[in-house]
């Protein structure tokens, strides 16, 4: 799942804050690599590309990413973070497929506003 940002979110503690909203059947797992919230052992990986003046191509896949799935009156208004989430390995049985839609839910709980979309399809969510 991709997520575009608006420009007030808040992006410290990105995964315990979306641990708090999902309550006590997950954890947190940050260390090595990227964060990851973990359903018992399945994990979801965490990654935010916030900062343009560090990876210059932010900005322009931010805006292509908004072009193709923002509607008119989000096109106008600014979203500069790019919020993915992904599942750590595989997943062909579905296991985990209500694990990401709780996941999903919790980061339109955190970020209002927030636009979700499937990162291949750049199909909304």
């Amino acid at each position: 799942m991709g997520a575009l940002l608006p420009e007030a979110a808040d992006l410290t503690d990105i995964p315990e804050r979306l641990a708090a909203l999902l309550g006590h059947s997950v954890t947190v797992r940050c260390g090595v690599g990227l964060p990851q919230i973990l359903f018992g052992k399945y994990g979801f990986f965490i990654a935010l590309d916030a900062d343009s003046a560090v990876n210059p191509d932010l900005d322009g896949v931010a805006a292509r990413t908004l072009k193709a799935v923002g509607t008119p009156e989000e096109q106008i208004r600014k979203y500069p973070y790019l919020l993915s989430i992904g599942g750590t390995k595989s997943d062909p049985q579905m296991n985990h497929f209500n694990d990401s839609i709780f996941l999903a839910e919790a980061v339109e709980r955190l970020f209002p506003g927030a636009i979700l979309y499937h990162p291949e399809t750049l199909e909304r969510m």
